[in-house]
């Protein structure tokens, strides 16, 4: 499950170095008293991304009720602290779509 996420991690840089986006700061922690990280952050624009992986897993780490309800929590943190979030699957990352939301927000959201 690690090493799986990991590598759609390291796809999604490569990426956002391929479509020449600014690089964004990986483990990112937005709400200062949570001990939740996002996965990528642009803080100049105030967007982040998260990689949900283990989708085609039965049981993973983001499909159980606990899990899901502190990834909710996770969510409307960062929005209410005004952060824009972008939420992909390996399945986005490996069609471009990811790449293309990302793309997108960012040219959405100054300054970038």
């Amino acid at each position: 499950e690690k090493a799986a996420r990991e590598h759609l991690e390291l796809t999604m840089l490569w990426q956002i170095q391929a479509y020449k986006l600014p690089t964004p700061v990986r483990e990112y922690k937005i709400v200062k008293d949570r001990d939740f990280r996002w996965d990528l952050a642009w803080p100049a624009a105030m967007l982040c991304a998260e990689v949900q992986g283990g989708t085609h897993r039965k049981k993973g780490a983001h499909n159980t009720a606990s899990a899901i309800n502190r990834d909710c929590e996770k969510l409307n943190l960062a929005t209410l602290h005004g952060w824009h979030t972008i939420n992909v699957t390996g399945d986005h990352i490996k069609s471009g779509q990811a790449i293309q939301w990302i793309k997108a927000a960012l040219e959405l959201y100054p300054p970038f």
